[in-house]
């Protein structure tokens, strides 16, 4: 692929529906603020565990994924 393909999931044992989709909003939002950085070519799935709380933010999302995709090495070279 020319690009990189999310897809956000989450199990029950994250919370009910309220709960379930807070992570469904932050995760995409995000990879949105680091897509350019990334190589392309990668489906990536973002799975929130049940440590992901209500008082969850944005930055904390966004600071767990930057290590991971550090970890992973998928971070373009002139951004790592």
């Amino acid at each position: 692929l020319t690009h990189n393909r999310y897809g956000p999931a989450e199990g029950k044992k994250v919370g009910g529906s309220v709960e379930r989709n807070r992570p469904k909003r932050l995760m995409p939002e995000a990879i949105r603020l680091r897509h350019a950085e990334l190589e392309p070519g990668y489906d990536l799935l973002l799975i929130a565990r049940n440590s992901f709380r209500d008082e969850t933010t944005l930055g904390e999302v966004a600071e767990q994924l930057e290590g991971l995709l550090r970890k992973a090495g998928l971070r373009t070279a002139g951004r790592a």
